[in-house]
């Protein structure tokens, strides 16, 4: 501890020499805790194979969901099987301008598959887009699930769940302008449930050995 005389030999915690490089630390370190926070604006590559922005779709939906977004943010999914549940909430600075999308390399590319639901738009989740997927339930729950989200969408993809007792493709329930477009959606024990709230859209699908 440092004694200045001209305190009254009160203590101080630094020296004078000290106190520079105290300020000089605290900046850094700010500065790093705010790149740390960041907000995701932009594109993102996500793969599995390493040398991406995310090894996977989780761990791109965990930084949405902790940090929020400040632009519009697309995630170009590389080519790949992906085996994983993606269940997706809320997200901070979502909006109408600030839209997010998960577009795949194509049907017969980038595959995304589980055996519990394998797509999940829950409570409050918005403006969320899934493009360009295989999308497989291998058990017997559903290849999409829309609970209470808004303004989410599922294009241009493959949907396959089991037959087995007792799952849909797709369950929709109290969405608000959920839209489901130019599918090819297959299997299921049953095809669609649809329970929406307001203006959700299903069209230009196709439904097979449902």
């Amino acid at each position: 501890m440092w004694y200045d005389c001209f305190t009254k030999n009160r203590p101080r915690l630094f020296s004078p020499a000290m106190r520079g490089t105290v300020f000089i630390v605290f900046i850094v370190t700010l500065f790093l805790g705010t790149r740390a926070s960041a907000q995701l604006a932009g594109s993102y590559t996500i793969c599995a194979t390493g040398g991406c922005s995310y090894s996977s779709i989780d761990n791109a939906v965990a930084d949405l969901v902790s940090k929020g977004i400040s632009a519009s943010v697309v995630f170009n999914v590389a080519p790949g099987t992906y085996a994983e549940s993606v269940s997706i909430g809320a997200i901070t600075g979502a909006s109408s301008k600030n839209t997010i999308t998960f577009l795949g390399a194509g049907r017969t590319s980038s595959y995304i598959k589980d055996t519990s639901a394998v797509i999940s738009f829950n409570k409050n989740c918005s403006y969320v887009t899934f493009s360009q997927f295989t999308i497989t339930n291998t058990g017997s729950a559903e290849a999409v699930y829309a609970y209470y989200c808004n303004y989410c969408a599922v294009l241009n993809c493959n949907l396959v769940a089991s037959s087995s007792c007792c799952g849909y493709v797709i369950y929709d329930y109290y969405t608000n302008h959920f839209t489901v477009s130019d599918n090819h959606i297959s299997g299921g024990y049953y095809g669609i449930y649809i329970l929406s709230a307001a203006n959700s859209s299903f069209y230009s699908n196709g439904l097979y050995s449902n």
